[in-house]
């Protein structure tokens, strides 16, 4: 059974890291990455994130690939999403439909899973010990099941030789007959 268990348990540990790998595409880029497909957009920033505005577009701002520069008649919104860097915000356009890359994209994809393995874990692990309590509740049970067995043989024995001495011996064909009265021998031949 703890092989059986102890099996179990790898491979749940295997699906863990199969679903925790971080896909290839989609939300970051670089060195053999594009953002072709991405949601985010088709330019790859120089943080490696995958967007659609001028911090991620423009090449003068380190845009790796997908880039282009914006046309400066479009208005543009300063919002506090993430932003390629981790230091500043960036610009959206208003007319643009989809915005860039999401550090918190990263956080779902890496933290859930490491919080799911977390509660897998732990539940493995109350679980061994509650196994482990088991077993030695049984194995307690049977020494105490053993010993309340040699207690009552030793009761029987006492029994048996308490028995043996109060009363009358009969040994063989020829009876011998131990009287504890008159502290006599006495033979009785069955003729």
């Amino acid at each position: 059974m703890n092989q059986r268990f102890n099996s179990y348990i790898v491979f749940l540990l295997f699906k863990i890291k199969t679903c925790i790998s971080l896909p290839q595409s989609g939300f970051s880029c670089g060195v053999g990455l594009d953002c072709g497909n991405s949601p985010y957009g088709p330019c790859c920033s120089q943080y490696g994130y995958c967007g659609n505005t001028s911090d991620y577009c423009n090449p003068y701002l380190g845009c790796q690939s997908g880039c282009w520069i914006l046309n400066p008649s479009t208005t543009y919104i300063v919002t506090s999403t993430p932003s390629p860097s981790a230091t500043s915000n960036f610009v959206t356009s208003t007319s643009e439909s989809n915005s860039g890359g999401s550090n918190s994209d990263l956080l779902y994809k890496v933290l859930v899973p490491v919080i799911l393995l977390a509660v897998i874990a732990l539940i493995a692990f109350l679980f061994w010990k509650k196994w482990q309590k088991y077993q030695l509740e049984q194995k307690q049970r049977e020494i105490e099941q053993k010993d309340r067995e040699l207690k009552l043989q030793q009761d029987r024995m006492t029994a048996l030789f308490d028995g043996l001495q109060n009363s009358r011996p009969v040994i063989g064909d020829n009876r011998m007959v131990y009287e504890e009265d008159n502290n006599r021998f006495e033979e009785v031949y069955d003729d």
